[in-house]
C-alpha cells in the first residue's frame, strides 16, 4: 500500500507543476507584448471601418474613443476593423392588463472580423452584444427618446465588450 504522505506530496507536486504552466496578467497592463509593444498602442493601431448605419456610428464611437483615449490614430494602420451592428427590441414580460408590456430591453449585437492588412487571414472575429432596458409610458415622445437612450447604453456596453474581445485577441496574436 501507497504511504499517504507520499501521495499527498506527488499530488502537491502535480499541480504545482500544473499551476506553473498558468499565466495570468492584467488584460488592460501596459506590460511589453512578446514583440515589446504595449496593448494599449496595439489597440490604438486598429483602424475602424466606416459605418454603415445609426447602430454602427454608435458602436464605432465608443470603440474609437476606447482604443485610442480620444486621439485620432495618423497613418497607415496595420489593423483593420470591419463590424455590422443589429438592433432587437423585446419586451420585459410584465405587462399591464389595459396597455400591454410596459418594459422592454433593447439588444445590440456586432459582428466583427479584425484583420491584419499585412495578412490574408483574419485575426480575430466572433459577435459581441450589450443589452440595456426601458420603460414605456403613454407618451409617445417619451417612449422614442427612452429607446434611444437605451440603445446608447447598450452601445456602450457593446462596445467595452468588443474592446476586450479585441485586446485579447491581439494578445493571442502576438
Amino acid at each position: 500500500m501507497i504511504n499517504k504522505k507520499i501521495l499527498k506530496l506527488s499530488g502537491f507536486a502535480v499541480c504545482a507543476l500544473w499551476l506553473a504552466g498558468c499565466q495570468v496578467q492584467p488584460l488592460h497592463s501596459t506590460a511589453a507584448l512578446s514583440d515589446g509593444s504595449a496593448i494599449s498602442s496595439a489597440l490604438a493601431s486598429i483602424n475602424v471601418a466606416e459605418p454603415k448605419t445609426r447602430l454602427d456610428q454608435l458602436v464605432r464611437n465608443e470603440l474609437l474613443f476606447s482604443l485610442s483615449g480620444g486621439t485620432s490614430p495618423t497613418g497607415d494602420l496595420p489593423f483593420e476593423l470591419t463590424m455590422r451592428t443589429n438592433k432587437k427590441v423585446r419586451s420585459v414580460g410584465i405587462s399591464d392588463v389595459d396597455f400591454g408590456p410596459r418594459a422592454f430591453f433593447v439588444d445590440i449585437s456586432t459582428d466583427y472580423v479584425l484583420k491584419d492588412r499585412r495578412k490574408a487571414a483574419p485575426i480575430a472575429q466572433g459577435t459581441e452584444q450589450g443589452t440595456a432596458s426601458y420603460d414605456r409610458v403613454d407618451q409617445e415622445f417619451t417612449n422614442v427618446r427612452s429607446e434611444r437612450d437605451a440603445e446608447i447604453r447598450a452601445a456602450k456596453a457593446t462596445a467595452l465588450r468588443l474592446r476586450q474581445a479585441l485586446a485579447i485577441a491581439l494578445q493571442r496574436a502576438r
